[in-house]
């Protein structure tokens, strides 16, 4: 439930400038909202944060961004889906990602997004580098990390040899690669929902409107290229 440290109930008095409606109907002198899905591991909480205005905070258990790259011809490219993303208009490309199941770490999770949305089957774990250090917060003015355990970005290495070109050039400009068909397991539910896995240039990565993918790109040229 709330968080006494970040968000409390609202007291007698106090200015609200969020408006709480119901089934459509308003409900006045509200002085809290607790919603939760036990199922993914997400909360939303409405009340007076300890900044001293309302607003809401976000809690989720937490969450992986992995993005498979492989350097073609000496660019470096990344891959991207095609998902449906109605919070963003429509089709969009990004990387694979989602939360953490109950009793799931970051790294599993991103093990088993990537093998549920892009189908890749492999067996060598030591592919997968984590790209974050602290676990990320994706938005500050809403997430709570302090109880939820944040997002952590992946990589994935993929050998030229798993790749072959495209000429499925509607996804961006620049030459673009695909997963080899036997490197491929056989479709799953969650794959079916998706448009396939996709390695664009990094150039083409960065111009997408998913700040993950941006973000992610962002921390996995500056290790490949300016590691500490």
């Amino acid at each position: 439930m709330l968080n006494p440290n970040i968000i409390r109930e609202i007291r007698d008095g106090e200015k609200q400038d969020w408006d709480v409606s119901i089934n459509q109907e308003p409900i006045q002198n509200v002085k809290s909202v607790h919603m939760e899905n036990r199922n993914i591991g997400i909360a939303v909480d409405y009340g007076m944060l300890t900044h001293g205005y309302d607003s809401i905070v976000v809690t989720e258990i937490g969450g992986a961004n992995i993005a498979p790259y492989c350097i073609m011809e000496e660019t470096l490219h990344i891959g991207v889906l095609r998902q449906l993303r109605y919070n963003m208009g429509g089709w969009v490309l990004n990387i694979p990602r989602g939360f953490m199941n109950l009793n799931e770490n970051h790294f599993q999770a991103a093990v088993r997004e990537n093998q549920e949305e892009t189908r890749f089957n492999f067996t060598n774990l030591k592919r997968i580098k984590q790209l974050s250090h602290a676990p990320q917060n994706q938005d500050s003015g809403y997430f709570n990390t302090v109880d939820g355990k944040g997002i952590q970005t992946f990589s994935l290495l993929i050998s030229p040899t798993e790749l072959e070109q495209t000429t499925d050039l509607n996804w961006c400009s620049g030459t673009i690669y695909q997963f080899k068909p036997e490197v491929l397991k056989p479709i799953s539910s969650v794959a079916e929902k998706i448009m396939g896995c996709k390695f664009i240039p990094w150039r083409e990565a960065m111009k997408l409107a998913d700040m993950p993918t941006t973000n992610a790109t962002g921390m996995l040229i500056a290790t490949l290229f300016f590691p500490s």
